[in-house]
């Protein structure tokens, strides 16, 4: 499934729109209050993308080709419907030209491993230093 990125930019835009008043209202018996409406970040990649902090998900996965096939399509993603009756904000962030798992991953710097412990520790010094039960 080709992923058209435009189009779910336009309709997540739409989408907000409808429910862009920022606030939710709830009523007791003798008032209202008003909370903050949710919201979910969306991260975009060009190989997926992630929900929030959750794991990423390909757009070869099942779920993640419905969750982008409904925002495509114009809709409320339907995974979100159970917890988000009234609707969510979803903030997106564009990083369709990077790779997701690269991002998700593999972050930070590396290390070059050791092919041979060094001169100043051998493996018979480790192991005679420690203390296994008996």
């Amino acid at each position: 499934m080709p992923v058209d990125y435009e189009t779910i930019f336009k309709h997540v835009q739409q989408l907000n729109e409808l429910i862009a008043d920022g606030s939710e209202m709830e009523t007791y018996c003798n008032g209202a209050t008003f909370h903050p409406r949710s919201c979910v970040r969306l991260t975009i990649y060009r190989d997926g993308f992630v929900l929030d902090s959750g794991p990423f998900r390909g757009y070869v996965q099942q779920a993640g080709r419905e969750f982008m096939r409904d925002l495509m399509d114009g809709y409320f993603p339907s995974e979100l419907q159970s917890s988000y009756p009234e609707g969510v904000t979803i903030i997106l962030s564009d990083q369709r030209y990077k790779s997701g798992l690269h991002e998700r991953f593999f972050t930070g710097c590396g290390n070059k491993l050791q092919s041979r412990p060094s001169s100043s520790l051998s493996m018979t010094s480790v192991m005679s230093n420690t203390n296994y039960p008996q």
